[in-house]
């Protein structure tokens, strides 16, 4: 039975299509050991989208400025009153979802987190999020596993070695700069996910793509885990 990785970023409370991967794959890492990027519409590790009845708004973490460029050196700013801001947010545009209650009492608790770090601050929130759906696929820190190179190509190599994975599982954007005849010299069968956030039950009218999970949480409950397979 071949063993398939998935390893991403570990980024604020996702979509959907993250945890898909979680849930396809046999073992999964944070690629918590890269650049943390900023100030353009690809930057998801401190902030994601939500729905409100003004349309989508994003909920994005402060960051404290230093040096630091790595994702696990990343110190959130809690001289900001941000966390009561989200919650306020998610409470006044979620309150008539069907499991509104459940869910804010599960974000309640991810917002308690009382660290600093914004790696470890997503990592115990896409833990919370994972047992809540029904997700247990074991998950690595690339910035415990002592990998050599720092090529994007060689490093996903060195993973899926390191965890006798024979498979890697990918979002489909990564095509762009993948070498694919580099994971086939080394065995490696990449497989590209099919994955799409469609139609499903939404509040504020018509339907909106690529939300946070929390939007499928708090319209789906623990029906989101049909959705994401």
């Amino acid at each position: 039975m071949k063993k398939m990785v998935g390893v991403h970023q570990n980024n604020f409370m996702p979509w959907a299509g993250y945890f898909h991967k979680m849930v396809r794959c046999q073992a999964f890492v944070f690629l918590d050991n890269v650049a943390i990027t900023t100030g353009s519409a690809r930057s998801i590790t401190n902030r994601t989208r939500i729905k409100t009845s003004s349309g989508p708004h994003w909920l994005s973490i402060p960051i404290r400025k230093s040096g630091e460029k790595l994702i696990s050196g990343i110190e959130m700013d809690m001289s900001q009153k941000w966390k009561e801001k989200h919650l306020n947010t998610l409470y006044f545009n979620y309150k008539k979802a069907a499991y509104f209650e459940e869910i804010y009492s599960l974000v309640e608790g991810i917002y308690a987190f009382e660290g600093t770090g914004l790696s470890e601050f997503n990592l115990n929130a896409i833990a919370e999020l994972s047992k809540y759906i029904g997700i247990d696929t074991p998950t690595y820190k690339a910035s415990e596993m002592e990998l050599k190179s720092s090529e994007a190509n060689e490093r996903l190599l060195e993973i899926c070695r390191q965890l006798s994975g024979d498979q890697y599982f990918s979002g489909r954007g990564a095509v762009k700069y993948m070498s694919m005849d580099v994971f086939e010299k080394n065995g490696i069968d990449v497989v590209f996910t099919q994955f799409t956030d469609g139609e499903r039950r939404q509040l504020h009218g018509g339907f909106t793509p690529g939300l946070s999970v929390i939007d499928l949480l708090f319209n789906m409950g623990k029906e989101s885990i049909d959705y994401i397979r």
